[in-house]
Protein backbone atom coordinates (compact mmCIF):
# COMPACT_ATOMS: atom_id res chain seq x y z
CA UNK A 1 0.00 0.00 0.00
CA UNK A 2 1.22 3.52 -0.88
CA UNK A 3 0.16 6.40 1.31
CA UNK A 4 1.24 9.77 0.02
CA UNK A 5 1.17 12.75 2.36
CA UNK A 6 -0.13 15.85 0.65
CA UNK A 7 0.35 19.22 2.30
CA UNK A 8 -2.37 21.69 1.31
CA UNK A 9 -1.27 25.33 1.09
CA UNK A 10 -4.73 26.90 0.87
CA UNK A 11 -6.96 28.49 -1.74
CA UNK A 12 -6.29 31.38 -4.08
CA UNK A 13 -9.52 33.01 -5.27
CA UNK A 14 -9.90 35.35 -8.25
CA UNK A 15 -12.83 37.76 -8.08
CA UNK A 16 -14.09 40.89 -9.78
CA UNK A 17 -16.57 43.18 -8.00
CA UNK A 18 -17.81 40.29 -5.86
CA UNK A 19 -18.09 37.82 -8.75
CA UNK A 20 -15.99 34.68 -8.26
CA UNK A 21 -13.96 34.14 -11.43
CA UNK A 22 -12.04 31.09 -10.32
CA UNK A 23 -10.15 29.42 -7.52
CA UNK A 24 -7.20 27.11 -7.24
CA UNK A 25 -4.75 25.63 -4.84
CA UNK A 26 -1.83 23.34 -4.43
CA UNK A 27 0.64 21.96 -1.99
CA UNK A 28 3.57 19.60 -1.63
CA UNK A 29 3.96 15.85 -1.96
CA UNK A 30 7.69 15.94 -1.21
CA UNK A 31 10.32 18.37 0.06
CA UNK A 32 10.76 20.09 -3.33
CA UNK A 33 7.87 18.46 -5.19
CA UNK A 34 4.82 20.66 -5.61
CA UNK A 35 1.40 19.58 -6.81
CA UNK A 36 -1.33 21.66 -8.36
CA UNK A 37 -4.36 20.08 -6.71
CA UNK A 38 -7.15 22.04 -8.39
CA UNK A 39 -8.12 24.98 -10.57
CA UNK A 40 -11.81 25.77 -10.97
CA UNK A 41 -13.06 28.49 -13.30
CA UNK A 42 -16.42 30.22 -13.57
CA UNK A 43 -17.82 28.58 -16.73
CA UNK A 44 -19.02 31.98 -17.97
CA UNK A 45 -15.53 33.49 -17.67
CA UNK A 46 -13.29 30.91 -19.36
CA UNK A 47 -10.65 31.92 -21.94
CA UNK A 48 -9.95 35.25 -20.21
CA UNK A 49 -6.55 34.36 -18.73
CA UNK A 50 -7.94 33.69 -15.26
CA UNK A 51 -6.60 30.12 -15.14
CA UNK A 52 -3.18 31.30 -16.29
CA UNK A 53 -3.10 33.99 -13.60
CA UNK A 54 -4.18 31.55 -10.88
CA UNK A 55 -1.57 29.02 -11.99
CA UNK A 56 1.14 31.72 -11.92
CA UNK A 57 0.20 32.80 -8.39
CA UNK A 58 0.06 29.22 -7.09
CA UNK A 59 3.36 28.39 -8.80
CA UNK A 60 5.11 31.47 -7.40
CA UNK A 61 3.89 30.54 -3.91
CA UNK A 62 5.28 27.03 -4.37
CA UNK A 63 8.63 28.33 -5.65
CA UNK A 64 8.88 30.61 -2.61
CA UNK A 65 8.30 27.52 -0.43
CA UNK A 66 11.15 25.65 -2.17
CA UNK A 67 9.50 23.75 -5.05
CA UNK A 68 11.80 22.57 -7.83
CA UNK A 69 9.17 20.65 -9.81
CA UNK A 70 5.40 20.85 -10.15
CA UNK A 71 2.94 18.07 -10.94
CA UNK A 72 -0.70 18.05 -11.99
CA UNK A 73 -3.28 15.34 -12.70
CA UNK A 74 -5.74 15.99 -15.51
CA UNK A 75 -8.78 13.91 -16.42
CA UNK A 76 -8.04 12.06 -19.65
CA UNK A 77 -11.17 13.53 -21.26
CA UNK A 78 -10.47 17.14 -20.20
CA UNK A 79 -10.32 18.75 -23.65
CA UNK A 80 -9.57 22.24 -22.26
CA UNK A 81 -7.21 21.30 -19.44
CA UNK A 82 -4.76 19.12 -21.37
CA UNK A 83 -3.76 21.76 -23.97
CA UNK A 84 -3.66 24.44 -21.22
CA UNK A 85 -1.12 22.53 -19.13
CA UNK A 86 0.94 21.54 -22.17
CA UNK A 87 1.04 25.19 -23.32
CA UNK A 88 2.55 26.30 -19.99
CA UNK A 89 5.32 23.72 -20.06
CA UNK A 90 3.95 20.59 -18.41
CA UNK A 91 5.20 17.35 -19.97
CA UNK A 92 3.31 14.05 -20.09
CA UNK A 93 4.56 11.47 -17.56
CA UNK A 94 2.00 8.65 -17.30
CA UNK A 95 -1.63 7.66 -16.86
CA UNK A 96 -3.26 6.16 -13.79
CA UNK A 97 -6.67 5.68 -12.21
CA UNK A 98 -8.08 8.99 -11.00
CA UNK A 99 -7.06 9.80 -7.41
CA UNK A 100 -9.36 8.28 -4.81
CA UNK A 101 -11.25 6.00 -7.20
CA UNK A 102 -10.97 2.22 -7.35
CA UNK A 103 -8.97 0.72 -10.21
CA UNK A 104 -11.29 -0.29 -13.04
CA UNK A 105 -13.87 2.47 -12.52
CA UNK A 106 -12.97 3.91 -15.92
CA UNK A 107 -11.75 7.32 -14.77
CA UNK A 108 -8.19 7.93 -15.87
CA UNK A 109 -5.90 10.80 -14.93
CA UNK A 110 -2.97 11.93 -17.01
CA UNK A 111 0.03 12.98 -14.93
CA UNK A 112 2.07 15.96 -16.07
CA UNK A 113 5.24 17.49 -14.62
CA UNK A 114 7.29 20.61 -15.23
CA UNK A 115 10.59 21.73 -13.78
CA UNK A 116 10.46 25.07 -11.97
CA UNK A 117 13.09 27.75 -12.46
CA UNK A 118 14.64 29.50 -9.50
CA UNK A 119 13.16 32.82 -10.63
CA UNK A 120 9.46 33.37 -10.21
CA UNK A 121 7.03 32.57 -13.01
CA UNK A 122 6.08 35.65 -15.02
CA UNK A 123 2.56 36.99 -14.42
Amino acid sequence: MNIEKQEWNGWFVASDNGEILGAGGGGFTGKATAELFVIYLNPNRKREGIGTELLSIITNDQIERGAKEQWVSVAKNNAMGIPFYEAVGFKYQDERPAYGLPVGEGFTSIRYKRELAISLVER
